[in-house]
């Protein structure tokens, strides 16, 4: 691929090149991820595979980075209702942070500057989104998140939380109880 044969000898280079930010504070990974581009995403994470292999701390940085206003590719991903991404990134999480817990239930529950988690964000959009398509997707991810550990009693700054968001969407409440938060 022409990426790799510009950056064939200048490993920092491609480094840069997949963790530059925009004006908004979006890198590579944060664009794809609320485009909803899983293609994109797994070439992304495939190539930091092989850039972070020797640094754990550089690949989660790549992998949680939020933009300006602190939304990280799962932040985007789950808000945005892109069940494949937030699958992906969950999955690649679950390699990174197979050895420290409290590693991934950091980037599970990673806020953004007004306090939303992933969680917290499908909540929001399930109430507000009345399309059928749309709400299943999000609350595919609802349940995805559920099942991988997420914290829906963590509030964003204004003291909501996943299940007050939801309050009227008992299905969320449900799959909350269900998972035993």
């Amino acid at each position: 691929d022409k990426t790799d044969q510009l950056f064939k000898e200048d490993r920092d280079g491609y480094i840069s090149f997949l963790t530059q930010h925009n004006k908004a504070g979006f890198s590579p990974l944060n664009s794809t991820s609320t485009a909803g581009h899983t293609g994109v995403c797994q070439l992304l994470l495939d190539k930091a595979d092989q850039l972070f292999k020797e640094d754990r701390a550089g690949y989660i940085s790549f992998l949680t980075h939020g933009d300006k206003d602190g939304f990280s590719p799962l932040n985007t991903a789950s808000k945005a209702g892109h069940t494949g991404v937030c699958q992906l990134l969950l999955d690649k999480a679950d390699q990174l942070f197979k050895d420290d817990r409290a590693g991934y239930r950091l980037l599970i529950n990673s806020q953004t500057q007004q306090g939303f988690t992933p969680i917290n964000n499908v909540a929001v959009q399930l109430k507000l989104n009345k399309d059928p398509q749309k709400r299943r997707k999000l609350q595919d991810i609802a349940n995805l998140l559920l099942e991988k550990g997420a914290d829906p009693s963590i509030s964003n700054n204004k003291g909501w939380n996943a299940i007050r968001n939801n309050i009227n969407q008992n299905k969320i409440k449900e799959n909350c109880y269900a998972y035993g938060r």
